[in-house]
């Protein structure tokens, strides 16, 4: 998956090397969510075909949004069910079956996590 600043979602197929291109307003955030250079904050990953958004700020924990496909919106996630998120600005993924402590944490290289 790829996500363009002006809202375009490219995804890649691998079996059938393909690009599928769909435009996907981006996720809504509150306006005071981002400081300065808000693009270093936004990351994304994938989950058994859920493609999620993970929004972080300097003081706030972050907002996660999953991509409902059918309708092309995006969903905010109160919870990421078990799930464990690791976010880079090379890439982030996403795990699970991880121990207990690890659960519904989402870790940033360089920082701390944010549960």
């Amino acid at each position: 998956y790829y996500s363009s600043l002006t809202g375009w979602l490219g995804v890649f197929n691998p079996t059938e090397r393909t690009w599928n291109v769909l435009v996907v307003p981006p996720p809504k955030c509150p306006e005071n969510f981002f400081a300065k250079n808000w693009w270093k904050g936004k990351f994304m990953t994938e989950h058994h075909d859920d493609v999620l958004v993970i929004y972080s700020g300097c003081s706030q924990n972050p907002i996660i949004f999953r991509l409902d496909q059918p309708n092309i919106i995006w969903e905010k996630m109160s919870t990421v069910n078990g799930l464990t998120l690791f976010a880079s600005f090379l890439s982030s993924h996403s795990r699970i079956h991880l121990p207990g402590i690890m659960r519904n944490s989402v870790y940033f290289s360089g920082f701390t996590s944010w549960v």
